[in-house]
């Protein structure tokens, strides 16, 4: 019995194989660059639902945000073991698992558009390149984070059509003060932040909202999708649900610099269980 595990900056899907079927479970996403590894154990003993830790699972392949060093894959390792303490453990970075999700043993780019960003070359085997992937702060180009900052900068500066903006106040429930205290003074603002994709979806046809998500991806090809050897002949293929729900846009961004359209996926469990059934 496997248990495949692929964990965001939001939520952890837990996917039980017995066989080629799948059982799924959730939990909020647990990242080891901010969150200890008592944190991560306390999250897991709240959220865990017992029927997934009675199972006599024997091997667990966890992706997730975070274990891009020795020492946080470690610690995810070092927990999981507490609550499988039968079970083979192998911990990758969630890109490696986006990788193998997407494009299996064939190479291209790789890239996760979620609450966060990132991307790799793939050679069908491994990551070859790699460009730094910043966070929210100073990156993050493409994600559902970076247009919520965009969307927040357009929005208070006042530069956006008004009625959008008092829908976005109202959509909120918060004036300008509120929303700076939100910002800067309460914990994990980069996923209220995030969340405000939401709204942006729910106005896309607008055109000062068209003009910040194709800014949005724009700033991804820039900032990441150039780097690579030869980008601009590689099939590019996306997960995460910034990916999903704007793909339209994005595929038209693509086009528009003359890049190679791959696969668009909601996100990387689906893959991940073919390829691990594949292995059974």
């Amino acid at each position: 019995m496997k248990l495949i595990i692929d964990s965001g900056a939001t939520k952890t899907q837990w996917s039980l194989m017995t066989g080629k079927e799948a059982q799924h479970f959730y939990t909020r996403g647990l990242n080891p660059y901010y969150m200890t590894v008592e944190t991560i154990h306390q999250t897991l003993l709240r959220e865990l639902p017992e029927e997934l830790l009675r199972e006599p699972v024997k091997e667990i392949f966890f992706y997730g945000t975070g274990c891009s060093t020795k020492q946080n894959c470690n610690s995810i390792q070092s927990v999981l073991q507490h609550f499988f303490s039968q079970a083979s453990i192998t911990v990758h970075h969630d890109l490696y698992g986006a990788a193998l999700a997407l494009l299996h043993d064939q190479p291209g780019i790789a890239c996760i558009l979620g609450t966060g960003s990132n991307s790799c070359l793939w050679d069908g085997h491994q990551i070859i390149e790699n460009a730094p992937s910043l966070g929210y702060m100073l990156g993050d180009e493409g994600s559902g984070t970076y247009l919520g900052k965009l969307l927040l900068k357009m929005i208070l500066s006042e530069k956006a059509d008004p009625k959008l903006s008092d829908a976005f106040f109202t959509f909120t429930r918060m004036n300008f003060a509120e929303i700076l205290h939100k910002i800067y003074k309460e914990e994990n603002p980069n996923r209220w932040i995030a969340s405000l994709a939401e709204f942006a979806a729910n106005h896309k046809k607008h055109p000062d909202i068209q003009e910040i998500i194709k800014k949005n991806f724009n700033d991804f090809i820039y900032e990441q999708v150039s780097r690579y050897t030869g980008f601009d002949k590689q099939d590019l293929s996306f997960t995460g649900s910034v990916a999903w729900f704007y793909q339209d846009e994005l595929r038209e961004v693509l086009e528009e610099n003359h890049l190679i359209s791959g696969i668009i996926m909601k996100d990387p469990m689906e893959g991940l269980i073919r390829w691990h059934s594949d292995k059974i």
